[in-house]
Parts: C-alpha cells; sequence; structure tokens
C-alpha cells in the first residue's frame, strides 16, 4: 500500500482487495481507496470515497462495494449514517439517497440472499 492505514475496511471484488478509507500515521481520517491486483503484485490507487471515513462496514453485492457508516473527520467525527456505492468499471462512488435509520461505527455487515 502506498499509505500506511488501520481501521479500514476492505472488500474483494474479481479477486482484487480494496482498501478503503481508515486512519493514517498522522491520525487523520482518509478517503482514499486503494486496489491490490495480486497478479500483478501491485497496489493502485482508485477514487476517493465522497465521505472520509474509518471503522465503516462495507459489503459486495452484484459487483459494487457498499461502504456504510462509520466515523468521518472534521465535523463528521462522530458515526455517520451514510451509504457509498463503487463501481470499480467506472471508478466511481455515488453516495446512496437512502441512509441508515441510526449512525453507527465498528459493526458488523452481511448480504443474505
Amino acid at each position: 500500500m502506498a499509505i500506511a492505514r488501520s481501521n479500514l475496511v476492505v472488500a474483494v471484488v474479481e479477486r482484487k482487495l480494496y482498501a478503503i478509507g481508515g486512519w493514517n500515521d498522522e491520525d487523520l481520517v482518509l478517503g482514499s481507496v486503494e486496489c491490490y491486483d495480486p497478479k500483478s503484485d501491485k497496489w493502485t490507487p482508485v477514487a476517493d470515497l465522497n465521505i472520509a471515513r474509518e471503522r465503516a462496514s462495507a459489503l459486495v453485492h452484484d459487483g459494487y462495494i457498499y461502504v456504510v457508516g462509520g466515523r468521518g473527520r472534521g465535523e463528521n467525527t462522530e458515526a455517520l449514517r451514510s451509504i457509498e456505492r463503487y463501481n470499480p468499471e467506472t471508478d466511481t462512488w455515488h453516495l446512496i439517497k437512502a441512509k441508515m435509520n441510526n449512525p453507527r461505527f465498528e459493526f458488523g455487515l452481511a448480504y443474505l440472499p
């Protein structure tokens, strides 16, 4: 990884690992995202989150990464209600209009078909 980070969330899509958000070594909440491709053994930066967050949760559904909640930075240091969806094909993050009823961080998340 180019940026050391903790309290990140990870997701795997098409055999690539995405390291999303977290804290850096300067105690700043990150909005950056990096993608690891095991075939090339390289990390590559991809599009940043719309809202920097750490201690979020993530899941993959239909090829999209959903990042939910977490804690933000600046005025958003409290738990977040927001949800973002990443499209690896277009390298774009979109905020989902619907938000969680209650803000959360450090929680589990699962998709049950």
